[in-house]
């Protein structure tokens, strides 16, 4: 029913993109309690000077899943970071639990 808003969850997005080459961002999930700490102790190391490129880099090797963009933000954007988005969803908020 087109009526109705429906919200879509992030991997809904993120398959649309890439399905059909749409631009987006990077995204990493951090599943685990180990991963999430390291998230947030990344963040609070370099939310005022982190740069692009090193920043990508560490937060690929501490997520538990990276998705890439298919227009990287050096590439395209720099090296300067406009910010982070950091999304939260609760394991008993899913639906399937993924």
């Amino acid at each position: 029913d087109k009526s109705v808003p429906r919200f879509y969850g992030t991997v809904e997005v993120l398959e649309f993109a890439q399905r059909y080459r749409l631009p987006h961002n990077d995204l990493w999930m951090h599943a685990t309690l180990s991963s999430v700490e390291s998230l947030f102790s990344l963040y609070d190391t370099i939310r005022e000077t982190g740069l692009a490129g090193n920043t990508i880099r560490a937060l690929t090797s501490i997520s538990d899943a990276h998705a890439s963009s298919i227009y990287p933000h050096v590439n395209f954007q720099g090296e300067i970071l406009e910010g982070v988005v950091i999304r939260y969803v609760s394991f008993e908020g899913t639906e399937s639990g993924k």
